[in-house]
């Protein structure tokens, strides 16, 4: 899990706001337009990134999206399981991403290999090897449990 200090606040659904529920952060909709908490529901987050509930409060809004309404949370990017080339693992290292070429969209691997919430050329820290996996194109993979390093931390931790 990555530390509190990385922790931020937004707003999500009524149905969303459970300690450990992950959601892919895609951006503001239309009916987001004009609303007065844009800034902290839409904008304290990255699109395209992956996020998990730690922390609910007690405050609740009407939202034109939720229809049940929409409560703040405090928020974390979680480490993720991610699927590199066996030459890239150790212990604890710190990698540049890149995600698997890979066209087997049905295979049971395919989300560890090209992931949500990771993009080419971010930095992340190997916090814990899972193990090796079986690839139908027999690429010599392991799967890894990644934390993405924010451009703050990636430059003081190298």
């Amino acid at each position: 899990m990555a530390t509190d200090a990385r922790a931020k606040i937004t707003i999500v659904g009524l149905k969303q706001a459970k300690e450990g529920f992950r959601f892919l952060h895609e951006g503001p909709c239309k009916e987001c337009e004009g609303c007065r908490l844009f800034q902290v529901c839409m904008m304290n987050l990255e699109p395209k990134r992956v996020y998990q509930v730690v922390e609910v409060r007690e405050k609740v809004f009407p939202c034109p999206f939720h229809e049940e309404g929409a409560r703040v949370v405090k928020v974390v990017e979680p480490e993720l399981q991610v699927a590199i080339d066996r030459r890239y693992v150790f212990p604890q290292g710190i990698i540049t991403y890149t995600p698997q070429d890979c066209d087997e969209g049905d295979c049971e691997h395919y989300t560890h290999c090209v992931p949500h919430g990771l993009k080419a050329g971010d930095k992340g820290k190997i916090v814990a090897i899972i193990g090796p996996l079986q690839c139908r194109s027999e690429r010599s993979l392991v799967l890894v449990s990644l934390r993405r390093m924010g451009e703050e931390l990636s430059r003081s931790s190298l």
